[in-house]
């Protein structure tokens, strides 16, 4: 598995996080930091990184994983 810096920043407190995750992809890092948040996925599968970030951005937050 890879390690992957995974930001979020919520435009309500204007907080930004950055926590490690190990997932298989960038993808995966972002959900599961989603759903560690307390967040649920929508039912429609999201394939792509730049559909999640489109749907992060549609809540009021922004994420993104880089791989260390």
């Amino acid at each position: 598995m890879k390690r992957y810096a995974v930001s979020y920043i919520d435009w309500f407190n204007n907080d930004l996080q950055t926590v490690i995750i190990k997932a298989e992809t960038a993808l995966d890092a972002m959900k599961q930091d989603f759903i560690d948040r307390g967040f649920e996925l929508p039912e429609e599968e999201i394939s792509s990184e730049e559909a999640f970030k489109s749907m992060c951005f549609d809540c009021d937050c922004m994420m993104n994983a880089i791989e260390i």
